[in-house]
């Protein structure tokens, strides 16, 4: 394992940078993470509007119990039955909904007929929601008078008093936004360290003197491309368990209760594209020479793959002609993988197809490239040129 210690000596020697180049990224990451969450949740909430109730028509069963009723879903206002506060409570918007109950409404109401006198925005959806609230209690109050019309007062009260039942059809909590966004922009930040990390190391193998050297040397070829493989493999697999491990340690409790399988399917799509990021910093290191030109490739690569495939852009914001071209990518079906993992609500292989569809796409895309790399690596060591000069460190 000669070759593999070499290439560790030579990531030691750069360890300060890389971790310079991964402490910007990573800091990145978490700003972009902390711009881009919209805090949306699957799960629903009722909303509380503000509701004022006037009564002229004093005490009486049917009242009392829309007013409790109301109470339930509503923050209740107490208001004056004065023109001029009624007024200022709406025009200040203080109250979101007003309701007036006439003088003799329950005796008209008992006999089939009865009508309230309600003041609301047109636009104001809190209001409309409280007047369906009211309009809910006084349907359910006339079709049981109709269907029962011996109930006693209190005995309607509590026929009318029916809870809403909520339910969630999904088979675990949601994945949390800001989980979900970090490992959006995961594809720019483990694509721009892998191909510093990978292409430093390859920049010294391909210097003239040391190739020559190790083709002279006892050790076949074939095993300095497999301990140089490996060694890339190994230091790809650091990267996303540090790139991983900052996730949990920033966002590990917001995910707390969410279906593992969720969490579990999420690192296996970054894994996917971790050997997409290892094939292209592969495939450069075979052109790099020199700091500058590795820094552009890292920097325009990781960047225009970002855009395109929508780490920092939600794919549904992208133009026709944008994801047509951006289908080409990889980058495009990591993201396509991730929002649909997002919204699985079940596990079976209808909901799963597009999942592994987008993460086959994925590795079908890194073994591409992982194989022209391959053969340019393979033309090159056959020409000539391949011993030119090279700007890289001294040993």
């Amino acid at each position: 394992m000669k070759v593999f210690n070499l290439c560790a000596k030579v990531t030691k020697r750069h360890l300060v940078s890389l971790g310079v180049y991964l402490g910007i990224f990573a800091v990145l990451a978490v700003m972009l993470t902390a711009f881009n969450n919209t805090s949306q949740s699957l799960s629903f909430e009722a909303v509380r509007p503000s509701a004022a109730i006037v009564n002229r028509d004093g005490e009486s069963a049917l009242v009392r119990g829309l007013e409790d009723f109301l109470a339930g879903y509503a923050d209740m206002v107490k208001l004056e039955d004065d023109r001029e506060a009624l007024q200022d409570a709406r025009f200040f918007d203080a109250v979101d909904y007003i309701l007036i109950i006439p003088q003799g409404f329950a005796k008209d109401f008992s006999q089939g007929g009865g009508t309230l006198e309600k003041n609301t925005r047109f636009t104001s959806a809190e209001g409309r929601y409280a007047d369906l609230l009211v309009n809910r209690y006084l349907s359910a109050a006339r079709a049981y008078r109709q269907a029962a019309p011996e109930l006693s007062e209190e005995e309607l009260l509590e026929a009318v008093k029916a809870e809403v039942e909520k339910k969630s059809f999904l088979e675990s909590q949601p994945i949390d936004e800001s989980f979900q966004v970090y490992f959006r922009t995961l594809p720019y930040i483990m694509m721009a360290v892998l191909i510093l990390a990978v292409t430093t190391v390859m920049m010294v193998f391909n210097k003239p003197d040391l190739r020559m050297r190790n083709l002279c040397a006892p050790v076949k070829l074939r095993h300095v491309n497999l301990q140089l493989a490996l060694y890339n493999v190994c230091l790809g697999g650091v990267a996303w368990l540090v790139l991983c491990a900052m996730a949990f340690l920033f966002y590990g409790g917001r995910i707390q209760g969410t279906d593992v399988r969720l969490v579990l399917l999420i690192l296996l799509n970054s894994i996917c594209y971790l050997f997409v990021c290892l094939s292209v910093a592969f495939l450069l290191g075979n052109f790099v020479k020199d700091g500058g030109g590795q820094n552009i490739a890292a920097n325009f690569i990781s960047l225009g793959l970002s855009f395109l495939g929508g780490s920092f852009v939600p794919l549904e914001l992208l133009g026709d002609s944008v994801l047509q071209v951006a289908r080409y990518t990889p980058s495009y079906w990591y993201n396509h993988a991730v929002e649909a993992i997002s919204g699985l609500v079940r596990f079976d292989s209808q909901a799963l197809g597009p999942v592994f569809i987008s993460m086959a796409i994925q590795t079908g895309f890194a073994a591409a490239v992982f194989s022209v790399a391959l053969v340019i690596s393979k033309f090159r060591r056959q020409r000539t040129e391949g011993f030119a000069s090279v700007k890289t460190e001294m040993a």
